[in-house]
């Protein structure tokens, strides 16, 4: 196994992973710094000492423990902004921290109690105050594991789409007070390679495929490229997850197996079936003979989008037209052969940050490939300020998967389909302020949907 933080290490890093300045005070949580840096990298983390607590002005989370609670905290607490503050501590100092806060003007919002490894001598307490408009509440409710651990399976060192939802599930299984792993699935599996942007997601929480403990009171997770893994284990609880149809008939064309065999054989032996996509909710069920419950399990965008999201339309837009070269570039070439007066923009060897700024600037988003499940970018597009327009193929052929007006969906296997699509093009390039707003309804959904998510991991997850 790699490196374990504790539950008590993990909950609290699972909790600063977005905050730009944190501030621990006090030796008996100083070494928080130390791991923030270690997870992190960031340089923004300052620890200070019981004296350098009045010179506090502001900081987006304060880390205090028992040497400042159990001191003369009340005459020190002056002048504190921190939007939130993790008090560790031992239960009997609860009342002190909160009282001394209500002293100086703080609105205690919430307090809660995070559950740490069975025999740990102190509870950890988290309380979000409100003062001078400095909230931050990132407060989550503490439930009861169903499962003692969480396997997922997950290629090695990739950055894209599956991958990233693979890391996301096994971080709110932690920030729920699970313990998730990540199982990378390697032909050598001697070095566990992290990729960089998904890093702080695990926090060490990484294994091998032979380092998984079959247990029945454990729950291993098969993402859909994996079906020849499906009697991997006997006693573990099996979680099938459905996240790309066209993957999981490639996968099993590929390994020379049967797909819809393989299909029927899945739902036989799984303990549950969950899905991402509406499209592959329809393509599981005809397969599902045991009539076994399909379970949602969606997903959401990486927080740089939706956190610029309620400022996409103010950037200033320009007359370019990008696409995704890994999907439907035969189509989209034919495009571009056809339409040398307009500027095409691929998406590749880009960071998600990259990615985002070229998303903001431009004013339409083209996909004609096989939307093979619910597929992300056309997502960020909408939620950047793009209007978007794609094939019927896959997932873009119903209404739930790629909510937006038939208008903007082409059938690109009719011969007439490619002067349809530069006349679109074109005219949402000229009416880009009259028909941005028909994607209003579609850029609502997806920010909706990381909290739809969260609910479906606590429903799945915990109990």
């Amino acid at each position: 196994m790699g490196y374990d933080y504790t539950d008590y290490d993990l909950v609290v890093l699972n909790k600063l992973k977005d905050y730009k300045t944190v501030i621990t005070v006090g030796e008996d949580v100083a070494y928080f710094g130390g791991l923030i840096k270690l997870v992190y990298k960031n340089t923004g983390v300052s620890d200070m000492t019981l004296h350098d607590i009045s010179g506090i002005a502001r900081a987006d989370c304060l880390i205090i423990g028992d040497g400042i609670i159990n001191s003369d905290i009340s005459s020190r607490l002056k002048g504190i902004e921190a939007g939130t503050v993790i008090a560790l501590s031992k239960k009997t100092s609860l009342n002190r921290c909160c009282n001394a806060f209500i002293k100086h003007g703080y609105e205690i919002l919430n307090v809660s109690r995070v559950k740490v490894r069975e025999g740990e001598e102190r509870s950890d307490l988290l309380f979000t105050l409100k003062k001078h408009l400095a909230v931050i509440n990132i407060l989550e409710k503490n439930l009861t594991k169903r499962y003692d651990k969480v396997f997922v399976l997950c290629p090695r060192a990739i950055k894209s789409g599956g991958p990233e939802l693979l890391h996301q599930l096994v971080y709110h299984i932690n920030s729920y007070g699970g313990r998730a792993y990540i199982a990378y699935v390697s032909m050598d599996e001697e070095e566990l390679l992290v990729h960089p942007e998904l890093e702080s997601y695990v926090y060490g929480r990484i294994c091998r495929v032979r380092d998984i403990e079959d247990r029945a009171e454990n729950l291993l997770v098969f993402p859909e490229g994996w079906p020849m893994r499906i009697n991997y284990a006997e006693n573990i609880k099996k979680l099938f997850w459905w996240l790309s149809v066209d993957n999981f008939i490639s996968a099993c064309r590929t390994n020379g197996i049967d797909e819809e065999k393989k299909a029927r054989e899945i739902s036989a032996e799984c303990d549950i079936l969950a899905y991402q996509s509406e499209y592959a909710r329809i393509y599981s069920m005809a397969y599902n003979d045991q009539g076994k419950p399909l379970i949602h399990l969606g997903d959401y965008l990486n927080d740089s989008f939706i956190d610029n999201s309620k400022y996409a339309l103010d950037h200033k837009k320009k007359d370019i037209v990008v696409y995704n070269p890994k999907k439907g570039i035969e189509y989209t070439k034919k495009l571009i052969e056809e339409a040398g007066d307009i500027e095409f923009v691929a998406i590749e060897n880009m960071t998600t940050e990259q990615v985002a700024e070229l998303l903001q600037t431009a004013k339409v988003y083209i996909d004609f490939g096989n939307h093979p499940g619910k597929d992300r970018i056309p997502r960020e597009a909408a939620i950047s300020g793009c209007i978007v327009i794609t094939g019927e193929k896959g997932s873009a052929k119903n209404e739930i998967d790629v909510a937006i007006n038939k208008e903007y969906k082409i059938d690109d296997s009719k011969d007439e389909s490619l002067s349809d699509a530069l006349w679109l093009i074109r005219d949402c390039l000229s009416n880009y302020y009259d028909r941005i707003g028909d994607f209003k309804a579609y850029r609502e959904g997806i920010l909706s949907e990381k909290e739809e998510f969260l609910k479906d991991v606590r429903e799945i997850f915990f109990e």
